[in-house]
């Protein structure tokens, strides 16, 4: 957990220490934007936790499509298109900032024919 000091200014700081890397002091003029910007952090470092590697390293949409059409080929005629209309959606999002409501209004945008209007 990460300590949060209030300055003599009236600022917030919050010191970030990580082992093997240089400390890192942020600073906000709202305890609140301070506190958000702690669970950023850590919910960052959790999930760097359980990837196993640096949240910045997490793949876009567009990385696991491509990996995706390299292996399969020719095997589904609809498959191309459909990932291709996916990938406009979502293509430079990282894999885990896509949620089920961006899917739920791409679902109801491809349905009904409406390409490049889902909402993010």
């Amino acid at each position: 957990m990460a300590s949060i000091r209030k300055l003599p200014s009236g600022s917030y700081q919050v010191p970030i220490r990580r082992a093997g890397m240089p400390a890192v002091t942020r600073s906000f003029s709202k305890k609140r934007d301070t506190e958000a910007f702690v669970r950023t952090d850590e919910g960052d470092s959790e999930l760097a936790r359980k990837l196993g590697r640096a949240a910045a390293h997490i793949p876009r949409f567009r990385d696991w499509c491509d990996a995706y059409m390299a292996q399969c080929r020719g095997r589904e005629q609809g498959t191309p298109g459909m990932l291709l209309w996916w990938c406009e959606q979502f293509g430079d999002e990282s894999v885990t900032s896509i949620d089920e409501f961006m899917v739920g209004e791409g679902q109801i945008s491809f349905r009904s024919g409406r390409a490049g209007e889902v909402g993010r």
